[in-house]
């Protein structure tokens, strides 16, 4: 039991690195950082998951809660751009680390006269610990998948 505990803060710390890391390059490069990141692709749903797809979309939404709790750490505050899109870029170089191909989105809603943004990541076309009417509410804008596929 110790042993998971032990492994559960350690997997939030190292979010919370990551976190921090997305922070500052959003700061430092902006929006042409953010741009490489992104193309107009998504990665289709695949009809049956296999165990392994499943497997790999648990360790996912933990990812997810691990970003999500580091976000409530001291010292890591979003300026200027929504909280949703450093724990989403966090996410996704996580995922991206553990040679998954995660998906990062954009989308938007338009919420009586103004506009909402929003930024999440998709593994195998499922969205990763988002409440199911994020999908109704938001239309995704812009998405890449990585590695990058060569259009040949």
């Amino acid at each position: 039991m110790q042993i998971r505990v032990l492994l559960r803060v350690a997997q939030i710390l190292r979010a919370y690195r990551v976190l921090l890391q997305a922070q500052n390059q959003l700061n430092d490069k902006g929006l042409a950082w953010l741009e490489e990141r992104l193309s107009f692709t998504c990665e289709q749903r695949p009809e049956n998951l296999s165990d392994g797809h499943k497997m790999n979309l648990a360790i996912a939404v933990s990812w997810h809660e691990s970003v999500r709790l580091a976000a409530r750490l001291p010292l890591w505050k979003t300026e200027n751009i929504p909280a949703c899109l450093p724990k989403a870029l966090a996410l996704h170089s996580i995922l991206r680390a553990r040679d998954l191909s995660p998906v990062l989105s954009l989308g938007v809603s338009k919420r009586g006269r103004q506009l909402a943004s929003h930024a999440w990541v998709e593994l195998y076309g499922q969205m990763i610990g988002e409440p199911d009417n994020v999908a109704d509410d938001f239309v995704r804008v812009n998405a890449r998948t990585w590695p990058l596929q060569s259009a040949r």
